[in-house]
């Protein structure tokens, strides 16, 4: 099977991800793959700080030189050795990149929404990459409606489940196993 989950940034895609993994349980064996993970290998050959500004450039420049579909392709070839059960590709950014995941088998899209002040503050706590602690709104705003992040709400809206992520960890949890139930039959 194969999930790819779509949302703006600090929505909880990594979140529902670690969900996911923690309710298949040890024996069902998942792959993660992000569509950051190409800019990043990038930026680090290098030398560059994993900063989200240069990830949006590497992205802009590699998908304006190479086509729209340069990084979803360079994932499913990444996924298509991968023995996994379940591949779990996170942030879909681009029409391109579902194009890519429904051309692989059992594939759903999700997408995780909630509201900006709850990103920003989740953002700023969980401080992944330089500068997020510090983070202010208007940079934040800056960044939510940069160029890479301008498809998401538009692609959201063809997504096979929404997922209300504006609520509590409980409510997080309850939807993941809702998912697991209806799309792999699981019993939680």
């Amino acid at each position: 099977m194969y999930i790819a989950i779509i949302g703006k940034m600090a929505a909880g895609k990594g979140r529902f991800g670690e969900m996911l993994r923690a309710e298949v349980g040890l024996d069902v064996e998942i792959s993660f793959y992000g569509f950051s993970d190409p800019l990043n290998m990038m930026l680090d050959i290098l030398h560059l700080p994993r900063e989200r500004a240069y990830q949006q450039k590497i992205s802009t420049i590699l998908r304006g030189a190479f086509g729209e579909e340069v990084i979803g392709n360079a994932l499913k070839h990444i996924a298509e050795v991968d023995d996994s059960e379940i591949i779990f590709f996170d942030g879909v950014r681009r029409p391109q990149d579902v194009v890519m995941l429904h051309g692989l088998p059992s594939s759903h899209l999700i997408a995780i929404e909630a509201p900006a002040e709850i990103r920003l503050e989740r953002l700023k706590k969980r401080a992944d990459r330089p500068g997020d602690a510090e983070k202010t709104w208007e940079e934040f705003l800056a960044e939510d409606n940069a160029e890479s992040e301008s498809k998401i709400d538009e692609i959201a809206k063809s997504a096979d489940v929404h997922i209300d992520n504006s609520g509590t960890e409980e409510s997080l949890r309850a939807q993941v196993k809702e998912f697991l139930q209806a799309k792999m039959g699981l019993v939680l």
